[in-house]
């Protein structure tokens, strides 16, 4: 799968905004970011079991995931419309919380040759 980012039109608006998004996760948060592309990952909170993913609805946020930003200390940023889009801080997800984590290289190696 290609690296998508929910409402853009094209590659140069995906781009242009992930650009933005990760620009105000840093001045919300302080944290450095890597430069890999998240694609979904998987949580525990309370023995209860999470799953974000570009594109689709996050039950916590009751809201569409429009990108899950990795910092460096290994702690994910979860950024939908108003967490961290358009306003607010993302929803941080520790790092000992993170059970798995497939990035977007990761899910292009995995599809079927065409």
């Amino acid at each position: 799968m290609k690296f998508v980012i929910p409402a853009a039109e094209d590659e140069n608006a995906a781009e242009h905004l992930y650009g933005a998004i990760k620009k105000f996760a840093v001045l919300q948060t302080r944290l450095r970011l890597t430069e890999r592309r998240v694609f979904s990952i998987e949580y525990f909170i309370d023995g209860l079991r999470y799953f974000g993913e570009v594109g689709k609805t996050h039950p916590e946020l009751g809201e569409q995931v429009f990108a899950i930003l990795e910092a460096d200390t290994r702690a994910y940023l979860l950024c939908s419309p108003n967490r961290c889009v358009y306003r607010n801080e993302p929803m941080l997800i520790e790092s000992r919380l993170i059970r798995r984590v497939i990035y977007f290289e990761d899910v292009t190696q995995l599809e079927p040759a065409e």
